[in-house]
């Protein structure tokens, strides 16, 4: 926790308990960056927004969103008033291959941590949790990632972490402007076992790098 503090600038008030993860899952726990007032503060929140527009439908559990469609979406109220960094490490995405879904990893190439820029929501009564809740943002996939897979998470360069928290920015319009892929020159991937695929597993092994052919 206190790596996350210095990276982003927060003065811890409480210690909140925090283990590394190597296999995060949807509806799962973990850091978010948020403003209160004018300062940077960490929150855990939970990864996947409810939503129930039709009473006669169950509660959609959303988890990310296009960056491109949200201009005319329902969530865009929400960019302007509710916005929050999740800090990680890396990320996985999928390709078929030889019929099977192998999992790559990416990560900067100084290893160093980065955010997704997310929105997030105070509990409902369709989600069942006191805890709040946020989702990500998918754009093209860059050069490095479009091999894998067409989509990538959105990751802002670390001169806009402080444009996004910003609270008196309320253009939707220069919001979703920031929603792009990360320079693929600036980036790395390797293959990782598709021991990944099970969300019950969690462990350092996950993304030690494997041969694949």
């Amino acid at each position: 926790m206190a790596t996350l503090a210095k990276r982003f600038g927060i003065e811890l008030a409480e210690i909140l308990e925090v283990r590394p993860r190597y296999n995060l899952a949807p509806s799962e726990e973990t850091p978010a960056v948020v403003m209160k007032g004018e300062k940077k503060q960490l929150q855990i929140m939970k990864w996947g927004i409810t939503r129930q527009w039709d009473k006669a439908k169950p509660p959609l559990f959303i988890i990310n969103l296009k960056g491109e469609k949200l201009a005319t979406g329902p969530f865009k109220a929400v960019l302007t008033k509710r916005r929050c960094l999740i800090p990680a490490d890396g990320f996985y995405e999928w390709a078929g291959v030889s019929g099977k879904k192998q999992p790559f990893r990416f990560t900067m190439k100084d290893d160093s941590i980065f955010a997704f820029p997310a929105i997030f929501d105070d509990p409902s009564p369709a989600a069942k949790t006191t805890m709040r809740m946020f989702c990500i943002f998918t754009t093209a996939a860059s050069d490095l990632v479009s091999p894998v897979h067409h989509r990538m998470p959105a990751i802002l360069p670390r001169h806009l972490e402080g444009v996004w928290l910003d609270p008196d920015l309320d253009d939707p319009q220069c919001v979703i402007a920031m929603l792009i892929s990360y320079p693929a020159e600036k980036m790395k991937s390797w293959a990782v076992s598709t021991v990944l695929n099970s969300a019950r597993i969690d462990a350092p092994e996950l993304i030690k790098p494997i041969s694949h052919g």
